[in-house]
């Protein structure tokens, strides 16, 4: 029935169907993955916090606007129903008893959000080709350097219920 309602719609779902991945790649972002892996996982964790991710988010949090605060409360609030859902139940992922922390999942939280983004675009996405085309940039210059980058022009598809219509939604940058 609203914004609110549907990021929080959102953060519940992503919660329902990939809650330990979530909180994998929180760690992982963290630099707290070795508190699950042990030693072997000590390497990324130094990298982590030499690279100050959790502190970025943070402060990128506060950085918001009005709007972007919003949604991210939303979807938080989201993932922390299903999270409790889960919890009371005794449906937390298997995976959490497996490594013992049957407490499952810390609260999800707005700097979660944008430390897990980081974490993914820094690890399986855009940032190799952010890096690419910055070297790349005195070879071709200014004008070409857009050409580089995938561009949609804004007519991907996105699904409505049938008979329905409606527009691309656009986050405000403040």
């Amino acid at each position: 029935a609203s914004d609110a309602g549907a990021w929080a719609g959102l953060g519940l779902v992503h919660a329902r169907d990939r809650l330990f991945q979530m909180d994998h790649t929180r760690r992982r972002a963290q630099g707290r993955l070795a508190e699950w892996l042990g030693p072997a996982a000590l390497p990324g964790d130094v990298l982590a916090r030499q690279l100050g991710g959790a502190a970025v988010a943070r402060a990128n949090v506060q950085a918001l606007g009005p709007e972007a605060r919003a949604m991210l409360q939303a979807y938080c609030a989201g993932v922390n129903a299903e999270i409790a859902r889960l919890r009371a139940t005794g449906a937390l992922p298997e995976e959490y008893a497996l490594l013992g922390q049957t407490e499952g999942p810390a609260p999800w939280t707005e700097a979660d959000c944008i430390a897990v983004t980081r974490q993914i675009g820094l690890a399986m996405g855009s940032f190799w080709m952010k890096l690419f085309r910055a070297a790349a940039l005195p070879a071709v210059g200014a004008d070409l350097i857009s050409s580089l980058r995938h561009d949609d022009g804004g007519a991907d598809r996105f699904v409505l219920p049938p008979g329905a219509e409606g527009q691309r939604w656009m986050a405000g940058l403040a």
